[in-house]
């Protein structure tokens, strides 16, 4: 996918990538690619925000309460122009207090993830753009966002959705994630709401033990799995020779279209116990294969999210 780098976007963010270069010298390619990942991510949240016209999604305060002096610590969209206008002061309009959702990302960055059957995105930055560009969706709606088992707290400004950036393209670039068995030990605001976006290849078992006691401590969670179509489809033929992402088992196949058809049924069978999981903690799930278009996918989870009133 061919991004520009408008002007819009590169006057938004250098600011903060030269201060996070200052401190973690990152290269100069280093930070075009979290350039891109922010850009890619922008572009795919802008085609859902077109997509929605005119639809509004209840975010934080929807009632007019009251206006007031705008302070560095607002958002500059929550300025209201024309009250503004009148006076030599910059204004807001403020709404009924409600409280923002604590909103937090889990992306798996482990070796399966960095798998691509493609000349294309491989899963762990497909998660990484799912990722951002639902945050910049939530945070404009008012939700607070951070990442799952990172030191960063939630929060719904720009310097925010830099640091997710800078965090999750530095995992995509090294060998370091946050293991899926490890989540239940951050800790999160009471009434926090998970999302947790990765393949998902782990014994249902574990799963199943990971989930339940993540639902004890979250209010609600929403499962995106991503899988490659190639993963799901088996379209190999003849000899193959597979090769274990997690260690270093190989498993040779003399005929692969002999078992083509067992290991469809045992992979549409773990996303099916998957789902139903899901079901059961009344969590949403959503299967990305890479068949649709990503801004499509992305455009039907953010859907589910508001019609069920996240």
């Amino acid at each position: 996918m061919e991004v520009k780098q408008n002007k819009k976007l590169t006057d938004i963010f250098p600011p903060f990538f030269k201060k996070i270069a200052d401190m973690l010298y990152l290269g100069e390619k280093s930070i075009e690619g979290i350039y891109d990942l922010i850009a890619k991510s922008q572009e795919t949240a802008n085609s859902v925000i077109s997509g929605l016209h005119k639809r509004k999604k209840a975010g934080i305060g929807e009632n007019f309460w009251q206006y007031r002096e705008y302070n560095i610590h607002d958002r500059p969209q929550d300025i209201d122009w024309r009250y503004s206008a009148r006076s030599d002061n910059i204004y807001i309009k403020q709404k009924e207090l409600q409280s923002a959702q604590n909103i937090y990302f889990w992306c798996d960055m482990s070796p399966s993830m960095k798998f691509s059957s493609k000349n294309d995105m491989r899963k762990d930055e497909k998660a990484a753009i799912f990722a951002l560009s639902l945050s910049l969706l939530l945070t404009d709606s008012g939700e607070m966002v951070g990442l799952l088992g990172e030191n960063i707290k939630a929060g719904r400004t720009k310097e925010t959705i830099d640091k997710m950036a800078q965090i999750l393209y530095t995992k995509i670039k090294s060998d370091d994630f946050v293991d899926i068995n490890s989540l239940s030990n951050f800790k999160a605001p009471i009434n926090s709401t998970l999302i947790l976006i990765g393949d998902f290849f782990d014994d249902i078992d574990e799963l199943s033990a990971n989930f339940k006691a993540l639902s004890k401590i979250y209010k609600s969670c929403f499962i995106i799995q991503i899988i490659d179509e190639v993963e799901l489809d088996f379209p190999f033929k003849g000899r193959i020779i597979f090769h274990n992402p997690e260690g270093m088992d190989i498993e040779k196949v003399e005929k692969a279209e002999e078992i083509k058809e067992k290991y469809q049924k045992r992979i549409r069978k773990h996303c099916f116990d998957l789902e139903n999981l899901c079901k059961n903690l009344r969590w949403d799930y959503y299967l990305y294969d890479g068949k649709k278009d990503i801004k499509e996918s992305l455009s039907e989870i953010y859907s589910i999210w508001s019609l069920k009133g996240k």
